[in-house]
C-alpha cells in the first residue's frame, strides 16, 4: 500500500516499551475491538504510548472498515457496537462470563445473527442450539452451514461444539442409563450410522443414536458436520476447519498494513493513509473582517470529485486536515474537518458541469506561519498536499487587504468560473 506522509517535525517516538494501555484504551483493545482486531492492528496499538496516538489510531482503525466512508455515519462501527450490546444482555445473564466473552457471543459479533435458530430440549440431551448460516463467498466462508452448541451438564453457558474434537456423548449425559419403555438396542437405532468417525468410542457411538431416536435426526447430524446434507467421518475435519477459522476471520477482511505505517511514521504532522495523489487547484489568504479580525481562509479545488453510490444517493467524503506552525515550529492552529456529501440523481446533473470548490477559513493571531493542508476524498482515496507560507501583520494591512465575502471563503481566489462551493 503506498502511504503518504506529510510530516512537519518534531520528535518520532520514544524508543522502548510502550506502557500498557490503561483505563478507556485497555478497555476498548481487550473487550470493545477483542473479537475483530488483527493481531497486527493489536500489537501496532500496544507500541502507542500517547494518548493523543493512541485516539488517533482508533479513528483510523474504524475508518479502514467502514462500508461507506462518504456518508457521516460507520455503518460497520454502529453494528458491531450494537451486537457487543446485545450479547453482552443476551448471553452475558446467569453466566459466570460477560456475554461477549462465551462462544455465542463470540460468534455472533464475528458472523452477524445466525439465518435460523433450532434450540432442542430433552431428558435424553444436554440444552442443544443449531445456528444455520447462509452467507457471502467473498467472506471466506461456505455458503451455507450450522453450528452447534450446548450446555454441558453442570455448566452455565454454551459451548461451541466441534465434531473432530467433541463426540456425541458430550450431548448425551448417560448414555448408558436403562430408559423404560423406550430402550434401544445398540447399533439398532433408525439412522444410525454404520461408518462412524475412527475416533468414536463406544459411548459416542451410544449417545449418536440416542440422539436419532430420542431427540433429533439434526442433532446427531450436527454431531458428526457442519455442514447441513453431509455426515461422512471426513466431514469431521473439515467442521473443525471451519470453527477453528472463524475467529481469524475478521484480520483477513482487513489489510492491516496501515497500522504499521502509523507506528512507523507518526509523529505531530499530518499522516495521510489515501493512496491516490490527485491534481488540486489551491489558494490560501489571509483577509480582514469588517471587525477588524484576521481569518486565513483556503479554497481547494480538485480535478476530479469521484463519488460512490449507495441506496439510490450518490456519496463522497472531503477530510480536510489543517496545521499551522509558526516561526518556532510550534503548532499554533490544529484541526480536521470532514465534509460529507449527499446527493442525488437530480442534484448530482445539476453540478456535473461545474468545478468543485471546498472553502473554509480559521482565525490566527499576529505572526509568521507555514499552514500545510491535506485534502482527501475518503471515498476514492485520492489526496493532495498544500503547503503555504502566510504572515499576519500586528495591525494594518495583510498580504491581501481586500474584505472577505460573506458567506463562504471565495476571497481566498476564485479557481474557476461556475464553481460548485462546499463550505468547511
Amino acid at each position: 500500500m503506498a502511504v503518504l506522509v506529510v510530516s512537519l517535525g518534531g520528535p518520532v517516538f520514544a524508543s522502548g516499551q510502550a506502557p500498557a494501555p490503561t483505563g478507556k484504551y485497555a478497555k476498548w483493545l481487550d473487550e470493545e475491538v477483542v473479537d475483530i482486531i488483527s493481531p497486527g492492528e493489536r500489537e501496532a496499538f500496544g507500541a502507542l504510548a500517547a494518548n493523543g496516538d493512541r485516539d488517533l489510531f482508533i479513528d483510523e482503525f474504524w475508518k479502514h472498515r467502514d462500508p461507506t466512508p462518504g456518508t457521516p455515519e460507520n455503518e460497520f462501527r454502529t453494528e458491531h457496537y450494537r451486537r457487543v450490546d446485545y450479547v453482552s444482555k443476551r448471553f452475558g445473564a446467569g453466566s459466570a462470563n460477560t456475554g461477549w466473552k462465551t462462544d455465542r457471543g463470540r460468534t455472533l459479533i464475528i458472523l452477524g445473527p445466525p439465518l435460523n435458530v433450532e434450540r432442542f430440549a430433552s431428558a435424553d440431551s444436554a440444552p442443544i442450539e443449531i445456528w444455520y448460516y447462509l452467507t457471502e463467498l467473498r467472506w471466506d466462508l461456505p455458503t451455507y452451514f450450522r453450528l452447534l452448541f450446548f450446555q454441558e451438564y453442570g455448566a452455565d453457558e454454551f459451548k461451541l461444539f466441534n465434531p473432530a474434537v467433541d463426540g456425541p456423548k458430550r450431548l448425551v449425559p448417560f448414555p448408558d442409563r436403562w430408559r423404560p419403555g423406550k430402550n434401544i438396542v445398540p447399533g439398532e437405532a433408525a439412522g444410525a450410522k454404520t461408518n462412524p468417525p475412527a475416533n468414536w468410542t463406544a459411548e459416542d457411538k451410544r449417545a449418536y443414536e440416542i440422539l436419532v431416536t430420542y431427540v433429533t435426526i439434526e442433532a446427531a447430524e450436527a454431531s458428526v458436520s457442519c455442514f447441513p446434507g453431509f455426515s461422512e467421518p471426513g466431514d469431521a475435519a473439515r467442521s473443525a476447519a471451519l470453527i477453528d477459522g472463524i475467529p481469524g476471520l475478521p484480520a483477513k477482511r482487513i489489510d492491516d498494513g496501515y497500522a504499521r505505517e502509523f507506528v512507523k511514521n507518526r509523529a505531530p504532522g499530518l499522516v495521510s493513509y489515501s493512496v491516490h495523489p490527485v491534481e488540486c487547484r489551491s489558494e490560501v489568504a489571509v483577509l480582514q473582517d469588517a471587525a477588524g479580525d484576521f481569518q486565513v481562509n483556503y479554497a481547494l479545488g480538485p480535478r476530479v470529485l469521484d463519488l460512490d453510490y449507495f441506496g439510490n444517493r450518490y456519496f463522497a467524503g472531503l477530510r480536510t486536515t489543517i496545521r499551522a506552525t509558526d516561526a518556532e515550529g510550534k503548532t499554533a492552529f490544529q484541526d480536521v474537518r470532514f465534509t460529507p456529501v449527499e446527493l442525488s440523481g437530480s442534484e448530482l446533473e445539476a453540478v456535473s458541469e461545474r468545478s468543485p470548490e471546498v472553502h473554509g477559513s480559521f482565525a490566527l493571531g499576529p505572526g509568521s506561519y507555514t499552514v500545510d493542508i491535506l485534502f482527501e476524498n475518503t471515498v476514492s482515496k485520492e489526496f493532495a498536499s498544500i503547503t503555504k507560507k502566510i504572515s499576519i501583520p500586528p495591525d494594518g494591512d495583510a498580504e491581501n487587504p481586500e474584505p472577505r465575502e460573506e458567506g463562504s471563503a471565495a476571497a481566498a481566489g476564485k479557481l474557476s468560473r461556475g464553481i460548485w462551493i462546499i463550505n468547511q
